[in-house]
């Protein structure tokens, strides 16, 4: 999973989508990915992959300026890492997929549908 990112690493200094679906890259595989420097990236997949809260916190640390689309549905992230996304700088974000990410908090989803209506995000809210 590490060669993985390495050798993806390599590979995406203009990249303007990366798609790692369902590769099961986890916390530490999004650690790896937030310690790369992609300023284009527009479109980010990421479902099903056993990402947690830890994983979202490492996505969080990562500055995406023209990314539109994320798609974050089928891990773990739960409430702490939903907070981790709600303090992020999306600017240009259009689409924001959740769906099915174990969310209960009232006060995590309220924060979210803030962001969302702001960025005039549509978004599968399924939590």
């Amino acid at each position: 999973m590490i060669d993985f990112i390495k050798e993806l690493k390599k590979q995406l200094k203009d990249n303007y989508i990366i798609n790692c679906s369902e590769n099961q890259i986890g916390d530490k595989g999004m650690e790896s990915l937030s310690k790369m420097s992609i300023p284009n990236l527009e479109h980010l997949d990421i479902w099903s992959n056993q990402i947690g809260p830890k994983g979202m916190e490492s996505l969080s640390y990562m500055s995406l300026p023209n990314l539109e689309y994320l798609y974050i549905s089928f891990n773990q992230i739960g409430d702490i890492g939903m907070e981790s996304l709600s303090k992020m700088s999306l600017p240009n974000l259009r689409y924001l997929n959740i769906r099915d990410n174990q969310i209960k908090s009232p006060t995590v989803i309220e924060e979210i549908n803030e962001k969302i209506e702001k960025a005039k995000t549509m978004v599968s809210r399924r939590f």
